[in-house]
């Protein structure tokens, strides 16, 4: 996962194959909090990893986000913070 502030990266390596959900929610509850606003979100294994997609919405979901999710490569996806 990978969450852009404005042109400042923050990276987190990628969820763990085993615990997904976990890691995603984790990253998020830490880290989405400090983007700024129209900063990107881009979470890696978006598609590909159920884990990530569930913790990803539910997330957004519990805080209104209601911004489209934009599939960047079949895999990843993003989204512009409000």
């Amino acid at each position: 996962m990978s969450i852009t502030p404005g042109r400042s990266p923050i990276s987190v390596s990628g969820p763990a194959p085993t615990q997904p959900l976990e890691r995603t929610i984790q990253a998020l509850e830490s880290l989405y909090p400090r983007l700024s606003p129209s900063g990107y979100c881009i979470v890696d294994d978006f598609y590909a990893v159920k884990g990530c997609e569930h913790a990803t919405t539910d997330y957004r979901a519990k805080h209104g986000d209601t911004t489209e999710i934009i599939e960047l490569d079949g895999t990843n996806a993003m989204w512009r913070k409000r």
